[in-house]
């Protein structure tokens, strides 16, 4: 009997156009209604995803942060896994060396210490993430319409965060080079006490080690006194990986990255086609 179903957003439960489509939202209620428990697995804050919510009139527990932060159904923080300080400002200066211009995310908020050009690059390069078809005109419509560029905070250094009590709940950058992707994963991680993931092929999402969607979904099935085999895991990108390696129903949309698909149990249909919504329906009954 499956009690929990844990969805990614980008790329999985959302199509290309950022939409929960009704076809998915009624997987939801129906899951619900069969005493199952809904559950968002996410790289984003809660400030992006509440508006959702909201809209599409959802009621669920939240992973969010890829695990750095988990939040009940009425939207209350549970539990936060921030990175220090200390290994921050080291993160921050092995970045800036690679050529990046980092942005900090907490709870509710988008962070940049550098200035409003500086930082228009890395939301640009969101955009490309979540808009790869659009043109460069385009791409910038969308950045000043979007939640993250009208949501994002200046400050002038990463203390002045500090000192306003901003936690470092996870650090994104975003590049073009893939090459150049990769080579600063592998420094990150040589930082110590640090993942370094991606929801995109073009970008790095640092956590704290333990802030992993599967080692925080495993601790969280622990105490609720849910075995593993009774939960479904749905994601496309590297951020997800930890999840389909602690769980052994794992499904991968056709379009999710190659590394995923390779290790999930099941692919299905696209973001595009329902495949989270199809899935839960097919399994459920």
């Amino acid at each position: 009997m499956i009690k929990l179903i844990v969805t990614d957003m980008d790329g999985t439960f959302l199509n290309h156009r950022q939409e929960i489509t009704e076809y998915n939202r009624s997987a939801i209620e129906y899951a619900q209604s069969k005493g199952a428990e809904f559950m968002i697995a996410t790289g984003r804050n809660y400030t992006t995803i509440r508006p959702m919510l909201e809209q599409y009139h959802i009621t669920c527990s939240c992973m969010l942060l890829n695990g750095a932060e988990f939040r009940d159904k009425a939207g209350n923080i549970v539990k936060k896994t921030p990175i220090s300080y200390e290994k921050g400002k080291e993160l921050i200066r092995l970045l800036e060396c690679q050529g990046f211009y980092p942005e900090v995310m907490d709870s509710d908020g988008f962070y940049s210490i550098y200035s409003k050009e500086q930082a228009k690059l890395g939301m640009l390069g969101r955009m490309r993430c979540l808009h790869p078809q659009a043109s460069e005109q385009e791409l910038e419509a969308l950045m000043v319409d979007s939640i993250f560029y009208q949501k994002l905070q200046y400050a002038d250094s990463l203390e002045e965060l500090q000192e306003q009590g901003i936690e470092i709940s996870k650090i994104i950058v975003f590049h073009q080079d893939r090459k150049l992707i990769e080579e600063t994963k592998e420094k990150i991680h040589q930082l110590g006490g640090l993942i370094a993931s991606s929801s995109f092929p073009n970008n790095i999402e640092i956590n704290d080690i333990h802030a992993q969607k599967g080692i925080a979904l495993s601790e969280y099935v622990q105490e609720q006194g849910i075995e593993k085999e009774e939960v479904m895991v749905f994601g496309d990108g590297l951020n997800d990986y930890s999840l389909f390696t602690e769980f052994p129903n794992s499904f991968a949309p056709v379009n999710a990255m190659k590394e995923i698909k390779e290790i999930a149990e099941t692919i299905i249909e696209s973001n595009d086609e329902d495949g989270v919504g199809k899935t839960i329906f097919r399994c459920l009954k």
